[in-house]
């Protein structure tokens, strides 16, 4: 079963993690009341989870896309024929939701990811396990979504990220 699993994992282009490699957001933190799960991470951005209202910052969808380049010959009174040329750079596309009632401040945080584009360094992208490689942020939607008198409750942010070789 979990050969399959593996086969499977390997053949949409995602490596795992090493036997015994222990990322430093992987795993539980905190105790009974507060136990929190860290489910992946884009650079020092850790995505988690927690069980009694604590900081939840989790991708609502990812989306990963790989193509192929290929070059197109005309031929005289035939169909063109296709050379293939070389793979392109995957692309991920996240949607990320930070609401202050899930422990975020939702300004806050949307800044530090923004910090992340405008860097333009390749970070690590570690999701459920999974270590999809290096990749760089190209872009950061924003949107709004309710504000509380001069207060952001909410805020919808969609992350385009590219693959760094």
């Amino acid at each position: 079963m979990y050969a399959a699993l593996r086969r499977r994992r390997a053949s949409a282009g995602a490596t795992e993690l090493a036997p015994g490699e222990s990322p430093t957001h992987a795993g539980r933190v905190g105790g009974r009341n507060g136990e929190k799960m860290r489910i992946g991470s884009l650079g020092d951005i850790v995505f988690e989870v927690s069980a009694f209202g604590g900081r939840t910052v989790t991708p609502a969808s990812l989306t990963r896309e790989r193509k192929a380049r290929f070059e197109e010959h005309q031929v005289l009174g035939d169909l063109p024929r296709l050379e293939f040329l070389a793979p392109e750079l995957a692309t991920v596309s996240l949607s990320i939701h930070l609401r202050a009632d899930m422990g975020v401040d939702p300004v806050r945080e949307a800044g530090r990811i923004e910090a992340l584009c405008v860097e333009g360094k390749a970070h690590q992208l570690i999701l459920g396990g999974w270590n999809f490689g290096m990749y760089v942020l190209e872009s950061v939607s924003q949107v709004v979504r309710h504000s509380v008198k001069d207060k952001i409750f909410s805020v919808n942010l969609k992350l385009s990220l590219k693959e760094y070789k």
